[in-house]
């Protein structure tokens, strides 16, 4: 059984049990609150990497969200969002040319991109009891062009379990996932403190990194 507290790894993304991207991710305790930074590298659909940084304040509400897309023979293309007042507040660059988007925000909001911090994080906030339900409205963000639009999604979490994936056996939790919109449902398993381990049929993680418990 792997103990100690979760503060990085690498997940892998399956498709018809193929590796096809890979994600290594960590954990780092500021003053200000936890920043999570991780590096994407996929070959799918074409040859691409991503780097993301996601800081929170301590009690986890969203500080600020950077993203920084890189394919070969083109400019790099970032994303930096964050909350200010009752609006969520975006900037896109690609070489010399510059897109602002505004919407509108609420601390109960969440952001989504594929990505299993993003799960992650949600997790954490939404810390549901065994049994417990809730739907929340999202902002998804495309991984490519940054566009931005409005979803639903459902958590529920059901029963507490051990969990076995590449990384190690952990006692955990597992959580079904609903996006209202496409009708998707999909079956999440998280350590105690709700850290991805199996995302079934996408995300595994298949190396831990632990510090102190």
């Amino acid at each position: 059984m792997s103990t100690g507290r979760l503060t990085g790894g690498t997940w892998v993304l399956w498709e018809h049990g193929e590796p096809v991207a890979e994600e290594t991710w960590q954990r780092e305790d500021t003053p200000e609150g936890p920043v999570w930074r991780s590096a994407i590298r996929s070959n799918f659909p074409w040859p691409y990497r991503t780097h993301l940084t996601l800081a929170l304040t301590p009690d986890l509400a969203w500080r600020e969200l950077l993203i920084r897309l890189e394919r070969e023979g083109e400019a790099p293309v970032e994303y930096r969002g964050h909350p200010e007042e009752a609006m969520w507040l975006a900037l896109r660059r690609a070489g010399t040319e510059e897109s602002h988007g505004f919407y509108d925000w609420e601390p109960r909001m969440e952001i989504d991109y594929p990505s299993p911090l993003f799960n992650t994080l949600t997790l954490k906030r939404l810390a549901l009891q065994e049994g417990e339900a809730r739907e929340l409205q999202v902002y998804a963000i495309d991984p490519f062009t940054f566009t931005t639009g409005r979803i639903l999604q459902g958590y529920e979490r059901l029963a507490d379990t051990q969990v076995r994936c590449r990384a190690g056996t952990f006692q955990g939790r597992h959580y079904r996932y609903v996006n209202a919109l496409t009708k998707y449902v999909g079956d999440i398993y998280t350590d105690e403190e709700d850290n991805v381990l199996d995302y079934k049929g996408a995300w595994e993680l298949t190396e831990a990194r632990h510090g102190a418990p």
